[in-house]
């Protein structure tokens, strides 16, 4: 288990935003609602399955939208070994007050050897995404929320 913030050293982001499911707020390009203007911490934790070959070396992102904003893509990455068979990887972020999440998006990208991943969930402030099936090509998942 790892408890980290997100890092500045992110590989290029993608360009494009998921299309919307939820939030009503205005959207400045793939910035947060200019309504949503309190700050909020998040905490995502991302858990990789326990099945063999599950973790990975690739690149993730993920992207949340709430009733009132957009997060727009958010790398995940810390000096941890992230996303390794049977682990649950932390990540905190700042963002305006998104309202009550509706929907969850991963963007991955193939790098290094292991690049499949077997994606388990994602919980962002206790509301749980899950995927429970492999990510193996390049390119943005929605999630299902539970």
């Amino acid at each position: 288990m790892s408890t980290a913030t997100e890092t500045a050293k992110a590989p290029i982001a993608p360009t494009d935003a998921p299309a919307s499911s939820g939030h009503q707020g205005a959207v400045a390009g793939a910035e947060v609602a200019a309504n949503a203007t309190a700050a909020t911490v998040y905490q995502v934790a991302v858990y990789t399955g326990d099945v063999p070959g599950a973790g990975t070396d690739g690149d993730v992102w993920v992207w949340f939208d709430g009733t009132r904003g957009r997060s727009g893509w958010r790398y995940i990455d810390n000096s941890n070994d992230n996303f390794e068979r049977n682990s649950t990887d932390y990540f905190y972020m700042t963002l305006p007050d998104l309202g009550p999440l509706v929907a969850c998006w991963i963007y991955f990208k193939r790098a290094g050897l292991s690049a499949d991943w077997y994606l388990s969930t994602v919980v962002v402030n206790g509301k749980t995404f899950s995927r429970y099936n492999w990510i193996s090509s390049n390119g943005e998942y929605r999630l299902t929320p539970a």
